[in-house]
């Protein structure tokens, strides 16, 4: 009903800018023809209202990206089996509409600007890599149009011929990176594939790995818009764990002035072989630069792609008391020299405030300040 009252108001003024409020996909093709502009607004909250009117009237230039496929109709949508296991041997989203051959109205990753970008001059680090290697891909990027503008550059990987030979989607987002450029101005972008992005998961012996071969990388501004590409080849390596240590959180969550506190986080690995039991497994946590808790196992063994959730002791066996303010609260995996692939990631950091805070991620308290 709400198609046939848009395309009724659209014979009597053709001017219709069509702004589709909803939390899932909905197809517009019976009315896409008939409207002037289109804004998905999904479920945009209270400020919703002002939001759509700064975009419409131009005084916010738009660099939303499509999180989803938005289908033709029904007809392209996957019909899932009961257990739901055709969705994992065929894709859904963009992998499903690339092994279906499929055309969307707008596909996964799209979303338009009121200026231009230009994509140009790709490159990779390493095209003769080993496994476990990080790989760097950097393109420049140039705003072609009159206006300010922020665009989602997106970095697709592919496979050649692989060892596993095991079947893999068309292509699959593994970076993206969101970069303002005023008009004119160009930038050279650079994303890093880190031993976790090439993961595939080998039913034979159940366990996710990297395998050797020929990759293809593509990039551009949505799904079905990737001008640029470019390959390069992995080779077989000695494997080895990545330990990383993320998501700090605290017993209690929401600790008060005199509050013993109890710290725990994830530790994950992103490397290319597991981890033993005998290794040594050591995260010490920090409160203003001083350690006040640790971890350490050697009874655990962490699987490629697997994770360990890690519950700190106070040191001597006295916890931490928290107390009223703002804490820089971090968390270190102590290792071996050349037991890790990457030591970048063997550091978190986050902030605690007392009273009516939880710990909160580095990288989010930069986007709030």
């Amino acid at each position: 009903m709400q198609n046939e009252l848009i395309n009724e108001i659209a014979k009597v003024n053709p001017n219709i800018i069509l702004v589709v409020i909803s939390g899932g996909t909905c197809s517009v093709t019976p009315v896409i023809n008939n409207v002037k502009g289109l804004l998905y607004a999904f479920y945009p909250r209270q400020e919703g209202g002002c939001a759509i009117v700064d975009v419409l009237f131009g005084n916010y230039n738009p660099s939303g990206k499509l999180p989803a496929t938005i289908p033709k109709d029904d007809s392209q949508i996957i019909p899932i089996s009961p257990d739901f296991r055709n969705m994992v041997s065929r894709g859904v989203g963009y992998r499903w509409f690339d092994s279906q051959h499929l055309t969307p109205e707008f596909a996964f990753g799209f979303g338009l600007s009121y200026t231009t970008f230009e994509y140009s001059n790709i490159r990779i680090n390493n095209t003769n890599a080993k496994v476990g290697d990080f790989i760097e891909v950097s393109f420049d990027l140039k705003n072609s149009g009159n206006v300010f503008g922020e665009e989602v550059a997106q970095l697709y990987l592919s496979t050649g011929k692989i060892i596993p030979e095991l079947q893999m989607p068309l292509k699959q987002l593994r970076a993206f990176e969101k970069t303002g450029l005023n008009p004119g101005e160009s930038k050279t972008i650079i994303l890093t594939l880190s031993p976790e992005e090439f993961y595939i998961y080998n039913e034979t012996t159940k366990s996710y790995q990297v395998p050797e071969g020929e990759f293809i990388v593509q990039v551009g501004g949505s799904s079905d818009n990737l001008p640029l590409k470019t390959g390069f080849t992995l080779s077989k390596a000695e494997v080895k764990p990545d330990l990383s240590v993320r998501n700090i959180r605290t017993i209690p969550t929401f600790p008060k002035a005199g509050d013993e506190v109890v710290f725990m986080a994830s530790l994950i690995n992103n490397g290319t072989a597991a981890t033993s039991k005998g290794d040594s497994h050591i995260i010490r946590f920090y409160v203003d630069g001083k350690e006040v808790a640790n971890y350490h196992s050697e009874l655990i063994a962490i699987p490629v792609g697997g994770m360990e959730l890690s519950c700190a002791q106070g040191l001597k066996g006295i916890n931490w008391k928290a107390a009223d303010g703002v804490f820089k609260i971090s968390a270190k995996i102590e290792i071996a020299e050349n037991k890790d692939l990457n030591v970048q990631n063997n550091i978190c950091e986050a902030e605690l405030q007392i009273p009516n805070g939880k710990v909160v991620p580095a990288e989010i308290v930069r986007i709030i300040k």
